[in-house]
């Protein structure tokens, strides 16, 4: 019997496996008998949303929106009740950092566990989630029970090792630790019994954290933290940029050394750079971009959110020397408007406005242009070398089915008054926008979502499924 799909060649990711994860197209398979419950792992992969195969019939806009809403609503569901407060919490060291971190988030206890993660990298968190789990109540997705209630998860015997970077940052990894899952079908909610159909009875799995971390090919798994104001956090930029920049220098690839991080660099008191007014605020940041400053491009940013990407300064214009990476361009034109919301935030919307962009290394030239009209884009893409060339262009507008399902209907950032002045604020930014999806997203989408998931628990069997 073949692993691989018949239609697109994509290896099975299982021998029973009916449909292909890659283009939906149907797999010939012989009926297998289950002689066994599923295994620790495999359950966890079933009881946990994941984005789900594509079926036979066409995904639409609305399908790929609803099933992301409804991801976000079930994951929200597993939170209790809770508020960021500021920067109070911290740990007195980076190994306390992440003990606490990892202890908080296996007990699901989101108060503690972002007692310790960079105060600027989750500010604002606490409304998007909130707004989550009132979708989630109103959808009957939680109240008697939820997905991740029904998983209750211990470690025991923690072992860590820190490697110190400075005086400011530290990267820590998992030296040994055991974990046990147990699960409680009698904790789902009713829209979810779908999983406890499935998987009726009680259970309970142990294991050693770090042959999981292996199993899932993380066996440099490691988190960064930095110290702000005299205490320890945990940095999810930091884990991310630190995680590869070390994945990169164990290769035999590499045909160049990097630069050093300079991770005393997150300590500096930086000058931030402010715009009296908003257009002035994206003047200042394409005028950092182009001129390929990246320190001045992380000080038009709130200081706090952008701290643990201080160290990586000195390694990406080295990365961007070595592949001789020139920028030009500029934007023209703007006409904003502004609205004020909650506490120091600004949402500026971009009623029109026009912009390039240009990119040549040593493999040729890549450029575009663009235009904002509204609701409406528009522009074109060239790219150039010894032995190729492409054009294109295009217009698309926020209307219809987008707006039906994210609810977002004009092009706007937020900002942040700093100073007398104003600031881009990237993670606002991103809040308000996933705030809109989560509060307009149909009930219609999140019932063929619910059932999409139901789909991919009983290995595509529709049996029993909404």
């Amino acid at each position: 019997m073949s692993g691989f799909c018949g239609q697109c060649g994509a290896p099975k990711a299982a021998p029973d496996q009916r449909f292909c994860q890659s283009c939906g197209a149907s797999i010939s398979t012989a009926p297998q008998a289950v002689t066994s419950a599923p295994a620790a792992v495999d359950y966890v992969d079933y009881a946990v949303p994941a984005p789900v195969a594509p079926r036979q019939r066409g995904a639409s806009v609305g399908r790929i929106l609803g099933t992301g809403a409804a991801v976000l609503a079930l994951a929200a569901g597993g939170f209790v009740a809770w508020q960021v407060l500021g920067s109070s919490g911290g740990a007195d060291s980076p190994e306390d950092a992440v003990r606490q971190f990892v202890t908080a988030a296996a007990e699901q206890d989101v108060v503690a566990a972002l007692d310790v993660v960079n105060p600027g990298e989750v500010e604002g968190l606490d409304s998007l989630y909130e707004a989550a789990r009132d979708r989630a109540e109103a959808e009957g997705l939680v109240g008697d029970g939820d997905l991740v209630d029904a998983l209750d998860v211990t470690i025991d015997g923690l072992e860590l090792d820190v490697d110190e970077q400075g005086d400011y940052s530290a990267f820590v990894t998992v030296r040994n630790g055991d974990y046990t899952v147990t699960y409680d079908p009698g904790k789902l909610a009713d829209r979810l019994d779908f999983v406890r159909d499935e998987f009726p009875d009680t259970k309970e799995w142990h294991g050693d954290l770090v042959g999981l971390l292996d199993d899932a090919d993380l066996e440099r798994f490691g988190v960064s933290t930095i110290k702000v104001d005299g205490a320890w956090y945990v940095s999810a930029i930091g884990t991310a940029l630190d995680s590869g920049l070390r994945e990169a220098s164990a290769s035999s690839d590499r045909s160049y050394v990097p630069a050093a991080s300079d991770y005393d660099a997150i300590g500096a008191d930086l000058e931030p750079v402010v715009g009296k007014d908003p257009e002035e605020v994206l003047d200042n940041l394409a005028d950092a971009f182009f001129d390929q400053d990246l320190d001045q491009i992380l000080a038009n940013f709130p200081a706090d959110q952008v701290r643990a990407l201080r160290p990586y300064v000195d390694v990406a214009e080295d990365l961007l020397a070595d592949e001789g990476v020139s920028f030009d361009g500029g934007i023209t034109g703007l006409d904003l408007e502004t609205e004020d919301l909650s506490g120091d935030l600004v949402k500026v919307v971009i009623d029109d406005g026009s912009g390039s962009v240009s990119l040549t290394d040593e493999y040729g030239t890549s450029s575009a242009e663009g235009t904002v009209d509204g609701r409406c884009f528009e522009g074109t893409t060239y790219e150039s070398s010894e032995d190729y060339e492409d054009y294109d262009e295009g217009r698309v507008c926020i209307d219809g089915e987008i707006v039906d399902y994210t609810g977002v209907d004009e092009v706007y950032v937020v900002m942040r008054k700093v100073d007398g002045g104003y600031q881009l604020d990237p993670l606002a930014t991103a809040i308000e926008y996933a705030t809109r999806a989560v509060e307009a997203v149909p009930s219609s989408a999140i019932d063929e979502a619910l059932g999409e998931l139901c789909y991919e628990v009983q290995d595509y069997d529709e049996t029993g499924c909404p």
